[in-house]
């Protein structure tokens, strides 16, 4: 008997896009007997909330926009992790809106042509009623 396979599924996988930089939405220190520096950030492609290891001597600002791709990265040693928006700083809290308004309006195009090219999933349902608060 011969096995259906579809080939769809067995392709080889594609690899998720990954961020590329981020805008800085707090630095802090975790603890205040240690000189280890936390820089909380969001990601520009995906928005990602991300805790980042600064490198020893670099001075990070909030509103930088920092590399944290697979090249060099000058200011961030590495990426901790992925975090919650409950486990943002109070400043970085307070920071959030106005980076995610100016990523936004960086790559306004982008955000324009989504929404104005966006089609219906079924006769009955389109596309935009599927993001919260449209």
């Amino acid at each position: 008997m011969e096995s259906r396979t579809n080939k769809k599924f067995n392709s080889p996988k594609k690899e998720a896009p990954r961020e590329e930089y981020a805008v800085v939405l707090d630095v802090y220190s975790p603890s205040q007997f240690k000189d280890e520096m936390n820089v909380q950030a969001i990601g520009t492609t995906l928005f990602t909330l991300l805790e980042l290891a600064p490198k020893p001597g670099i001075t990070i600002k909030m509103g930088d926009k920092v590399y944290i791709g697979d090249g060099k990265r000058d200011e961030i040693q590495f990426i901790k992790r992925a975090i919650w928006p409950d486990k943002l700083t109070p400043d970085a809290n307070a920071e959030l809106e106005y980076v995610i308004y100016d990523i936004v309006k960086e790559k306004e195009e982008q955000f324009v042509s989504f929404f104005n090219n966006i089609g219906a999933i079924t006769i009955r349902k389109h596309a935009l009623e599927l993001i919260p608060g449209v």
